[in-house]
Order: structure tokens, then sequence, then C-alpha cells
């Protein structure tokens, strides 16, 4: 049988799932984004960590999605990093954006062509997880 995924292409995919590259992409667009600190090794990141204010960072995943492995502020320093970058894989430091005020977005669909298939417009109601932490 033929069939059609809707999938981007093999870049586009590796770009969108490691949050170091997206991240480096978007501040290569000009488009605003938090501070984010992409180690390259534990040893790195140890360095960063001793040298760093935490309290407004969390660590997460360079790739993942939802909350799993992801430490907020200075929790970070109580952690055994090595076994947390073996189990979650490499890891980022990202500025934390405070969850208060409203936040809006926007979600689209584009085809090969470049052009929208679909969009919408949404506004938050509640954030996951809901403590924000």
């Amino acid at each position: 049988t033929n069939i059609r995924w809707l999938l981007p292409d093999v870049e586009a995919f590796s770009i969108a799932r490691d949050k170091g590259q997206t991240m480096a992409l978007a501040k290569e667009l000009g488009l605003p984004c938090p501070r984010t600190l992409k180690p390259e090794t534990i040893d790195e990141l140890r360095y960063i960590i001793d040298r760093e204010d935490l309290r407004e960072f969390i660590l997460k995943p360079r790739t993942g999605s939802g909350s799993g492995g992801i430490i907020y502020g200075d929790r970070i320093r109580e952690l055994d990093l090595a076994n947390h970058w073996s189990k979650h894989g490499a890891l980022l430091l990202q500025e934390r954006i405070p969850a208060d005020g409203e936040a809006r977005g926007v979600s689209m669909l584009f085809d090969q062509s470049g052009a929208v298939r679909s969009a919408f417009a949404h506004r938050r109601l509640r954030q996951y997880p809901v403590s924000g932490n």
C-alpha cells in the first residue's frame, strides 16, 4: 500500500527533538528565548553549576517531553548528576520562565510547499504540572 506520512524531514525532526538545537535555531532567527546552557559533558555541566545562580534555572533533558527529568532551581545542586545524565541522556540548563500571567500561543500545520493547512490560537488555562514545579 502507498502511505503518505505527515512527518518532517530528518534534519528538521532532529532539531525539533533536541531542545538545545531548537534554542540555537530560535536565537539564530532572532526569536526571543530563555538563556540556555548546553554542556557537552557531565564535567562541563558540573563546572557550569558551580558558577551559576541556579534559583532561576531548570535542568532538563535535551530530548524528551513532559516533565520527566526536570529539576528546578537550587535542588539541582542536591542531584547525583552522573546518575541523572545516565538515566535521561544529555542535559541542559535553561532560564526558567515564570508561569504567572496569561500565555497565548499559535499552532500551525504546513504542507510540503509551505502552505498553511490548519491553524489555531490558544490561551493557557492550566499548566502541567499544575504546581509549576
